[in-house]
């Protein structure tokens, strides 16, 4: 099964985001990822840091959003990011992000109630 990719901007023209057809982390969760060691065992967060220039990867239910440290050329980095999310995520497991480092729980009505 293919995965689409559609890429969209951000805000901060240092991040775009990377919308796929296939979750990426377990529903209401997220992730973010700042080195190959905070992802622990999530390969393809760990595959993501390795891009030179890549400085932070963030997990979001489908989405990953993709942050560089400026000096990287978006059109290079982003046919690279795209190369690694297609060789990796058929074998990425969302479940296993969530219970990974860097993975925060999913809010409730509990968490909110004094």
């Amino acid at each position: 099964m293919e995965v689409l990719i559609n890429v969209q901007g951000t805000p901060n023209p240092n991040a775009l985001k990377f919308i796929l057809s296939k979750d990426v982390i377990e529903s209401g969760k997220k992730a973010t990822f700042s080195s190959a060691s905070e992802a622990g065992s999530v390969v393809l967060a760990q595959k993501l840091l390795e891009i030179e220039d890549v400085s932070q990867i963030y997990f979001f239910e489908n989405i990953i959003t993709v942050t560089q440290n400026g000096r990287g050329d978006w059109v290079v980095l982003t046919a690279q990011v795209e190369k690694v999310i297609k060789e990796n995520i058929l074998s990425h497991d969302p479940q296993s992000v969530a219970a990974g480092e860097g993975a925060s729980k999913k809010v409730t009505a509990e968490d909110l109630t004094p």
